[in-house]
């Protein structure tokens, strides 16, 4: 709230202030190659806002947003959670997704991940009446996001699955379709690379680190991907192989008994669902580790899904409606571990540790817009090793 973090000033505000509407909205932000309509729409807001309180702005209307997508998943995900203190779990797990740790506190960087999960929860589940936001969150995701594209196999097995077409479909090709006519428009001017020295070993290994071990394993954080590729391996990432793939085993053997013990009618669209989502986090982690190399942040989504089919299939071997003591134990012990997982993985990075005060910064800037009389002045915007810098007109800080 000091200050905006990376591509919320530096990019996004940057771009509110500086061009003019609507050419701002369809302007390739950060280089990346495609359109982030996300971080745009927050910037939007947040430029209506004078300067002095725009971090704080931002913050207001990132959260607001992450509030909108936790009563949606809430709502769509009641139906299938008998247990509901499973569901609240999830839920917490929403929100403290460990390997986002602080990244997702008051930015937008980190969104089109969440609305990635969002969007896959509405195409998957169902409501009564196709809600205008519901339409929204696939529309905006869809031109967030350019891997919405690996939702295509699961809502074509859903289509089968459900014998059924929705209105969220036609919203979800138009605007997919909009998103690939901004990448070929934009790639051409991409810093992205793709497909840098993939390795389908090294992929494997960041899913157990950062998908597997951030998810269920307490105090765990991860690994720089590069270390795999510098001389010898370092005996500590045999040993976290070691435990990640033995949890991986614990969930799935968590998996075939949920299966093989609720194979009924009753279960038969949870069952459904846990397919969906282990089909859409192996995919997303493969063409995301394969194709661009990714941060521990492209193991949000991989996260979610991984953490969600397990707490649904615990759901359906753990009826707690019948009052047996005993049948609860798993509960707390599942409430533990998360907890656990949350409190040893929430905290800030170094890079977090930033003097760089918004308020300050305007006031420097201010100075030296009248001591020099300078027409514009660059703010550094955090993290301070990436020496961001905001182009501001002096005549905004008058």
């Amino acid at each position: 709230m000091l200050n905006f973090w990376a591509e919320d000033g530096v990019v996004f505000y940057s771009d509110a202030i500086n061009i003019s509407f609507p050419q701002r909205l369809f302007a390739d932000s950060g280089g990346g190659g495609y359109l982030n309509l996300s971080g745009k729409i927050i910037a939007e807001g947040v430029r209506l806002f004078p300067i002095e309180i725009a971090p704080m702005a931002n913050f207001v209307f990132v959260n607001l947003i992450y509030a909108v997508l936790f009563i949606l998943i809430y709502n769509r995900l009641y139906f299938f959670f008998r247990t509901k203190a499973f569901l609240l779990i999830f839920m917490g797990f929403f929100i403290f997704v460990p390997i986002a740790s602080f990244d997702s506190v008051a930015t937008s960087i980190n969104l089109h991940f969440f609305l990635l999960f969002t969007c896959l929860v509405v195409l998957l589940t169902s409501e009564t009446k196709p809600s205008l936001i519901s339409h929204l969150i696939i529309s905006v995701t869809c031109l967030s996001d350019p891997l919405a594209v690996l939702l295509i196999p699961v809502i074509l097995f859903s289509a089968v699955y459900k014998r059924s077409l929705n209105s969220h479909l036609v919203t979800f090709v138009f605007s997919l379709l909009l998103q690939v006519l901004f990448v070929f428009h934009f790639f051409g001017e991409s810093t992205r690379v793709v497909g840098q020295n993939p390795s389908i070993a090294k992929t494997f290994y960041l899913f157990i680190d950062r998908v597997v071990g951030s998810s269920f394993i307490p105090m765990w954080g991860f690994v720089d991907g590069s270390i795999l590729i510098i001389g010898d391996t370092p005996r500590i990432l045999y040993i976290r192989f070691f435990i990640g793939i033995t949890v991986l085993c614990l969930v799935v053997s968590v998996l075939i008994i949920a299966k093989s013990l609720n194979n009924t009618p009753a279960r038969k669209s949870q069952n459904f669902l846990v397919v969906m989502f282990l089909l859409t986090s192996s995919l997303y982690w493969a063409v995301a580790g394969l194709f661009f190399n990714p941060e521990p942040r492209y193991a949000i989504l991989p996260s979610l899904c991984l953490s969600l089919v397990f707490l649904m299939s615990l759901d359906s071997i753990i009826d707690d409606r019948k009052g047996d003591i005993a049948q609860r134990y798993p509960i707390y012990v599942t409430i533990f571990l998360f907890i656990s997982v949350f409190v040893s993985s929430f905290s800030a990075s170094d890079i977090r540790n930033t003097n760089l005060i918004w308020s300050e910064q305007l006031a420097a800037g201010r100075v030296a817009c009248e001591n020099a009389n300078l027409e514009q002045i660059e703010i550094q915007i955090p993290p301070e090793k990436n020496e961001l810098l905001l182009l501001l007109d002096c005549d905004k800080l008058r």
